[in-house]
């Protein structure tokens, strides 16, 4: 349990976590940390999808940018 709690802990500036039940019983996670965004949602067929999004460091940011303009 300690090492999930350190996993998820909002140790930053900008960290969030958002839990939520939706008026459809859908059942939501959200959580942003560093340059992560990871999502879930449960459905009430017990479906759950996950959703993450990576913010990449500015310099691999250029790096893309210049790989993709080239």
């Amino acid at each position: 349990m300690n090492n999930l709690f350190n996993k998820l802990a909002l140790t930053n500036p900008g960290d969030k976590f958002e839990a939520y039940v939706t008026p459809t019983l859908k059942q939501v996670i959200k959580i942003v940390k560093d340059d992560v965004k990871i999502s879930a949602v449960r459905y009430p067929n017990g479906r759950i999808v996950e959703t993450r999004s990576y913010m990449p460091s500015p310099k691999a940011a250029m790096n893309l940018l210049e790989k993709f303009h080239k």
